[in-house]
């Protein structure tokens, strides 16, 4: 799929049968559909280079982003993942939620935000579908994260990956394989869930012939998430 698309949801989801989850748990069946509000991450980018009046190597050097990475993003000829997301919004100062046209408060006591069923930033990579939740608040210490894992039919994942922090992993629907270096790769079933290092390179594979959906929430080092205020 080229460029990579985000959409604010216009209705609620329709849910699977409880039967077939935990008792406490009810999740999406499906994600918007393609009428939804599109926007690209690439459009912010775009703009606030021309704001600052940075050139493509000037982002590349601040994000460590090849040149012709960002090209492709800002000409959505890419699907950037979410670890290149991470690194452009620190080396931007900005905070991940705001690529994916989320809002600008920050995190500060005694604040809350609620997600309605269906109310997050969805967006689409080479890994799967996400919906972004609590995307009103930035520069928060977690980003919690609903991800579409589609089955494919390969018995191997087709993208590893390496993000910052730490990342826990609960499985919501179907079973999935978990992949992480230094470890044999670990079969996780609805209810089973995983924590770690999310430095070192891993991936999920979805299995049993439909796609998996899993909740991730990853931990953002406050000191490197633009808290700070610096790129």
């Amino acid at each position: 799929m080229s460029g990579i698309a985000i959409r604010r949801r216009k209705r609620h989801m329709g849910l699977i049968e409880m039967a077939d989850l935990p008792h406490f748990l009810v999740i999406p069946q499906s994600f918007p559909a393609p009428g939804d509000k599109i926007s690209d991450p690439g459009e912010s980018i775009s703009r606030l280079r021309k704001e600052k009046g940075w050139t493509l190597a000037e982002v590349s050097k601040k994000t460590g982003v090849a040149i012709s990475t960002l090209s492709k993003i800002e000409n959505n000829k890419s699907s950037p993942t979410y670890e290149v997301l991470v690194r452009l919004a620190e080396g931007l100062g900005l905070d991940f939620v705001e690529l994916l046209d989320g809002g600008s408060v920050r995190f500060a006591s005694g604040i809350r935000t609620i997600n309605r069923a269906g109310q997050g930033v969805n967006y689409t990579t080479s890994l799967g579908e996400y919906e972004a939740l609590s995307t009103e608040l930035a520069y928060k210490a977690l980003q919690p994260m609903i991800v579409r894992i589609p089955f494919d039919g390969g018995s191997q994942p087709r993208l590893f990956r390496e993000d910052s922090g730490e990342e826990s992993v609960y499985v919501l629907k179907e079973e999935i394989e978990f992949f992480m270096d230094r470890y044999a790769a670990t079969r996780l079933n609805v209810g089973d869930s995983v924590h770690f290092d999310a430095n070192m390179t891993h991936s999920f594979l979805a299995l049993g012939g439909r796609d998996a959906i899993i909740l991730v929430v990853c931990f953002a080092n406050k000191s490197r998430s633009g808290e700070q205020g610096s790129p």
